[in-house]
């Protein structure tokens, strides 16, 4: 039988071990399954109730786009400020 290092598990202990974390990971699983298929439900219902939320917090209109415009040029400003002062310019 080969021996291994002081520390070291051998090939075929080492595959054993492999082989149950393996076997007990994919229990774990499983078992975990039928409580997850109860939460999905719940979780979707309350991703719905938040996007309408948002939607009614946002508004109609043209602000909730002029926001978006100027979020998206004012990172360009800050991006380009942050590259330039990076290069020496």
């Amino acid at each position: 039988m080969r021996t291994a290092p002081e520390g070291r598990t051998s090939g075929p202990e080492r595959s054993r071990l492999f082989r149950a974390l393996f076997w007990q990971t994919l229990r774990q699983s499983l078992l975990a399954l039928p409580s997850l298929s109860l939460k999905i439900p719940t979780l979707a219902n309350q991703i719905l109730e938040g996007n309408r939320m948002l939607l009614s917090a946002l508004g109609s209109g043209l602000w909730p786009v002029m926001v978006l415009v100027s979020e998206v040029v004012q990172t360009f400003i800050l991006a380009d400020f942050w590259l330039g002062k990076g290069r020496g310019g």
